[in-house]
């Protein structure tokens, strides 16, 4: 599994970052519906991205199973 914080943390910044610049070229542009449509989409990025992160440090800290019973015996035939 890819770590998350090195792989998709620079990928999301840069993604909010482009819509958020053409959301500012599309106000210029007088599409102001659009820009707002951008702004929730960077917005939607971030929560995707915060959600992911969390997982993975829940993942991380999650203790290993232990195993109950020990060895399984086997019968010779």
């Amino acid at each position: 599994m890819p770590n998350l914080d090195k792989d998709l943390s620079p990928l999301a910044a840069r993604v909010v970052a482009d819509l958020r610049a053409l959301s500012n070229l599309l106000i210029g542009a007088g599409n102001h519906g659009d820009a707002i449509r951008l702004q929730g989409y960077a917005a939607s990025v971030r929560q995707i991205e915060g959600e992911l992160l969390a997982a993975e440090s829940r993942r991380a800290v999650k203790p290993a199973r232990k195993r109950r019973g020990g060895q399984r015996q086997t019968s010779a035939t």
